[in-house]
């Protein structure tokens, strides 16, 4: 994670959290030290042994842990956690259409290569698939079984035992809606009563809530109570539950946003909060993240008044070129997300500003070096001793030639150049100052799609194209995400398909050219190593 701010993770850790919708039904959040969230059920395999005295089976937890969120399971490293929210499930509204399925002597399906041609879902729930296999197409007939809010269950009725999930989102508001209202317990006969009648329509409704998709669950709700006036109540209280919904999902999308570094964009969000859905517990969230953000931009603001007063200082004074380069170089690349990383330094600045002395070289220094140590190590490591500051900062700057050196003639030449200044140096400090560093990368403009090409090495020539989130800031890290076009999908078209929601949670887009079309991943050892070098490329060129 090295360079991770603390106030991002302090964001990160509020959210409800993020990569599925906030009213999803799963219980469990489990958020990884890397960023990555599951959330589903948390269990651990076990084993079943019986006591030898009196016979009773006793379950001992053994082996993985997983995630169980109804459609798959994802086993984890525990040691990999840095957050378990354990929650009581939701009752999930979810439709069953059961059908007898006989299949004599099926077997498994052959591997999916490509979709070829996939018919429109029926009123019965079925369709015809079609999929391209190393054995030819193959074609099945499919029918849905299962429909919840979070997964949709598919089983094939001819020629194969294979069951498969899509998430429900896949399908569409309006596909569903219309499924729904297919369904035999949907239809308005003579043996259901009214009361009855009401209830199923109520339970769309909350589906399309739980599902995510409120402008259809109003839109259901407002053709219910025109229809029937006398669910007038119910209807205005499942209103307000819609609302509380929005609210927080709303919510969380802004915290994602601020995840992703997004901050301008955050407060414009927080200031243009509907207050039909900012109540209670939401409101409370909403007033804390702007405090938290103001207060962010007010240090931010102050760091890069006082770094450039503290730069005209030491200049004027004639200080060390090294403290004076340090300091100019940190009004550039500090953050706001990274501001606490310079609290010494704010802390001890604002002091000298209110005592209203001149300060002395000596002082100038040691508020300098309090600005780098903090900067580089972290402000628990800010230290006032101008020597640690430039071997810190010579460190950092060592770390990035060596590693930005197009050989290793320049990379002997950087190693060498810092051992004669630092012989002493010690590895474990070097280390410390790894990782902790973030390379510096040329700025690209957010929220577009450009394309590279390696000029150099082995791989010279190999093409790739990356996208930057939008607000995207090249003195932060961002997570890497790369992309698989399908079959005679461009690149470019698939790195725009996901520009939303990359933009939303802070990813960076890659997409490699392949030089092998076709179908599947086919690709030459050529190809395998052109991509680990398009990597090494992004890392050394891109906040990544």
């Amino acid at each position: 994670m090295g360079f991770q701010m603390k106030f991002t993770l302090r964001i990160l850790s509020l959210v409800l959290i993020g990569l599925v919708l906030c009213c999803s039904v799963l219980a469990d959040i489990v958020i990884l030290k890397d960023g990555f969230i599951l959330q589903g059920m948390v269990k651990r395999e076990s084993v079943t042994e019986f006591d030898p005295v009196s016979k009773e089976p006793v379950v001992i937890p053994k082996g993985f842990y997983m995630v169980d969120d109804g459609a798959r399971r994802i086993y984890f490293n525990p040691n990999l956690v840095r957050t378990l929210d354990k929650r009581d499930s939701i009752q999930e509204e979810r439709w069953i259409h059961n059908k007898a399925i006989y299949i004599p002597g099926g077997k498994g399906a052959p591997p999916f290569w490509a979709e070829v041609e996939a018919t429109d879902w029926d009123s019965k729930w079925e369709r015809t698939y079609k999929y391209r296999s190393p054995v030819g197409v193959v074609g099945v007939f499919q029918h849905i079984s299962n429909l919840s809010s979070y997964a949709i269950r598919v089983d094939a009725t001819s020629k194969f035992v294979w069951s498969s999930m899509y998430l429900t989102q896949e399908i569409g508001s309006q596909k569903v809606i219309s499924l729904i209202k297919s369904h035999p317990d949907f239809q308005n006969t003579a043996k259901v009563k009214p009361e009855e009648m009401a209830s199923r329509r109520f339970k769309l409704v909350d589906f399309l809530a739980q599902a995510g998709w409120f402008e259809d669950s109003e839109k259901e709700l407002k053709s219910l109570v025109k229809d029937l006036p006398e669910h007038k109540e119910r209807c205005d209280k499942t209103q307000e539950v819609i609302d509380s919904l929005k609210g927080r999902e709303r919510l969380e999308k802004i915290k994602r946003i601020i995840g992703a570094g997004r901050l301008a964009e955050a407060r414009k969000q927080l200031d243009s909060f509907p207050m039909a859905e900012a109540k209670d517990k939401i409101l409370t969230e909403i007033q804390s993240l702007q405090s938290k953000l103001e207060k962010a931009l007010e240090q931010f603001l102050l760091a890069q008044k006082n770094l450039s007063y503290l730069s005209s200082a030491l200049s004027e004074k004639k200080s060390d070129p090294i403290l004076i380069k340090a300091i100019d170089i940190l009004q550039k690349i500090i953050t706001e997300e990274s501001i606490d990383r310079l609290d010494a330094f704010l802390s001890i600045s604002k002091q000298k500003t209110n005592d209203g002395t001149t300060a002395t070289l000596v002082e100038l220094e040691k508020t300098a070096s309090l600005a780098i140590s903090g900067w580089v190590m972290g402000n628990s490591a800010a230290d006032p001793n101008p020597i640690s500051a430039k071997r810190l900062w010579l460190t950092r700057s060592f770390i990035i030639d060596f590693i930005k050196a197009e050989n290793s003639t320049l990379r002997k030449t950087a190693s060498d150049s810092f051992l004669n200044k630092y012989p002493a140096a010690k590895p474990e400090e070097v280390g410390q100052v790894l990782l902790q560093t973030i390379l510096p990368t040329e700025a690209k403009s957010s929220g577009k799609v450009f394309e590279k090409e390696l000029l150099s090495g082995k791989s010279r020539g190999a093409k790739y194209s990356m996208r930057y989130p939008a607000d995207a800031n090249p003195n932060r890290l961002y997570p890497l995400l790369i992309v698989f076009p399908g079959t005679n999908e461009s690149v470019d078209s698939m790195l725009e398909k996901w520009a939303p929601l990359a933009d939303e949670y802070g990813f960076i887009l890659l997409g490699y050219h392949y030089q092998i079309g076709g179908i599947g991943y086919a690709f030459s050892e050529k190809e395998h190593f052109a991509i680990l070098d398009v990597l090494r490329d992004a890392r050394l060129n891109s906040p990544v």
